[in-house]
């Protein structure tokens, strides 16, 4: 019996070891630090052999850059929603560029030379490697030509490839590595281990305490994960140090010393300059002209109409002249102008020379053909005029029709960076051929616009042009039509058609309407009244004046009206 007890004894001593073990090693596997690593290719989504990882400001991007003769390149897309917007490429001319308020920088896809222009002077420089190329119909730009103009800096490392992007300057916090420990991907003991960090080296904290116990760090490499709060000190300040000898000019503007009261003229041939005295006469408080004097073809010829004998007169009557662009006169696909650097260089140009030719005060950009494709290489061809301008001493304004979902590719708040003035059209809020009736500017429209354009563009940049013409809206068997009818012909179309006048609160203007036979007839009006009411609008915001579509349109107090509210 005591050897059975004895048995007995010895395999409850076994069993009760083995649960022990079993126990012990249900708890280390448990509570023990796992030692798996990360797969880094998955972490930082690389799928391709020249593929990089950018980790931004601590950020691992989505974004790649692309490792190509031991050189890095950005997309054009990371380097403008990233580094800076003021980098472009041309995929007619396959061409890269950078502007600023002084200068144009150039470089061929594919190639090791670039150009700075800057005060009418071109100069070529070498580059030591490929400046930029394109590759699946993205165009990708050397990471050191990029920072020359940005001020950000980089280190690369391999295994696998990435680069770590920081500024040049600036703080951020430090915290020194206390014992021997790693940094995993996600906060907790069993997370893959993105990289073991020794006592001494120094990690930057991201967020301390974000999850209890752990606090999220960068290491200078761009791993970004967590640490035990216990493996660490302290956090303390530190600064990048980076060396950035490019510092980008001012965009400085023209400031007229008095509010803008700007009439566009309508000069479509050379003798219509004649008209600026008659015309001046009734514009009593005008103190700026737009002739229409410039335009484009369809095949891409340019045109002047002007004139040195105009300036001359305007100058003479104490009035500015801003020489009027427009792509309206002739069907032309503009993008061809503008997306060809070659013809946009040209254009720049002849519209330098016209204004210095005739003594012009400043130039006005009317382009209203513009479409989604067309926008980056219209805002690259302000950029370049403005550039010109401001060495010549010209104004730079540009005409818009009001912000809207579909049209964000105007970039106003780019075009108030460069340009003098950025003028509203406030019109057309019903428009001609649009097949549905309603005011070409009502003041809830007018308001809602200068809204809308004041969140991209300061106040004392702005110019609210408003319409010294309505439209005369005929509906019969269920189809609208329209014309266009001058404010001095208003009361002529009323009585005519012998339409009742009311007033419309809605509109802010006088509602006109009468039906004979089936046949329905609407205006609203454009008089003093709505006028005033636009103008009383745009002074409360404190824009930079008002203009008008346009000179010959308008009865003779409506620039009285203009002058009472921006003197």
């Amino acid at each position: 019996m005591k050897i059975i007890r004895k048995i007995i004894l010895a395999l409850g001593v076994l069993v009760v070891l083995v649960c022990a073990g079993l126990i012990g090693t249900m708890l280390w596997g448990k509570y023990s630090d796992g030692t798996d690593y990360a797969d880094m290719e998955s972490y930082f989504s690389l799928t391709e052999a020249d593929e990089t990882a950018i980790i931004l400001d601590n950020t691992v991007m989505s974004d790649k850059a692309l490792l190509r003769d031991g050189s890095y390149y950005f997309s054009l897309n990371t380097i403008q929603t990233y580094f800076h917007n003021r980098f472009y490429y041309s995929e007619l001319s396959r061409e890269i560029r950078y502007t600023d308020a002084q200068m144009v920088v150039a470089a061929a896809l594919d190639g090791t030379t670039y150009s700075v222009t800057t005060a009418g002077e071109t100069t070529e420089y070498d580059f030591d490697c490929v400046i930029a190329f394109e590759r699946d119909g993205e165009s990708y730009i050397n990471a050191d030509f990029v920072f020359r103009y940005v001020a950000y800096q980089y280190e690369a490392y391999t295994d696998p490839n990435r680069i770590v992007v920081n500024p040049v300057s600036g703080e951020f916090l430090l915290a020194d590595v206390k014992k021997n420990t790693a940094v995993r991907w996600r906060a907790g003991i069993k997370s893959d281990i993105l990289k073991d960090v020794g006592k001494g080296e120094s990690v930057i904290v991201l967020d301390a305490e974000s999850i209890s116990g752990w606090t999220k760090v960068a290491t200078q490499d761009g791993c970004i994960g967590y640490i035990k709060n216990k493996c660490i000190g302290a956090s303390y300040t530190s600064m990048y140090d980076g060396e950035f000898s490019y510092t980008e000019p001012e965009y400085t503007s023209v400031e007229m010393d008095a509010p803008v009261r700007l009439g566009f003229q309508a000069v479509y041939t050379y003798a219509a300059n004649d008209n600026l005295t008659s015309l001046a006469n009734v514009a009593s408080t005008m103190n700026v002209v737009s002739p229409t004097w410039f335009t484009i073809t369809a095949d891409y010829e340019l045109i002047s109409l002007a004139s040195v004998s105009y300036v001359e007169q305007a100058h003479a009557l104490g009035l500015q002249v801003w020489g009027l662009l427009e792509d309206i006169t002739y069907d032309v696909d503009i993008y061809y102008v503008l997306a060809d650097c070659d013809k946009r260089t040209e254009l720049v140009n002849f519209l330098i020379d016209e204004a210095l030719r005739v003594g012009m005060d400043g130039i006005n950009i009317d382009l209203e053909s513009v479409r989604e494709d067309d926008g980056p290489h219209f805002i690259q061809f302000l950029r370049e005029l403005s550039v010109r301008c401001r060495e010549e001493g010209l104004i730079l304004s540009v005409d818009n029709y009001p912000p809207n979902s579909g049209n964000s590719y105007n970039d106003y708040k780019e075009q108030g960076t460069v340009a003098d003035y950025v003028i509203l059209m406030g019109y057309d809020e019903h428009w001609g051929g649009s097949g549905e009736a309603g005011s070409t500017a009502s003041q809830s429209f007018v308001e809602d616009s200068l809204d809308s354009l004041m969140t991209m563009v300061d106040a004392s940049k702005i110019v609210l042009a408003v319409p010294f013409y309505t439209r005369l809206w005929v509906t019969q068997d269920g189809v609208t039509t329209d014309s266009a009818v001058h404010m001095t012909d208003i009361d002529y179309w009323v009585n005519y058609y012998g339409m009742e006048v009311v007033w419309d609160d809605d509109a802010g203007q006088n509602y006109a309407e009468a039906s004979s036979q089936d046949v329905l007839y609407q205006m609203w009006i454009e008089d003093t009244l709505s006028l005033s009411g636009k103008l009383q609008a745009a002074k409360e915001r404190n824009v930079a004046g008002v203009a008008a579509w346009r000179l010959g349109y308008e009865d003779s107090t409506a620039w009285n009206v203009i002058g009472g509210y921006f003197q």
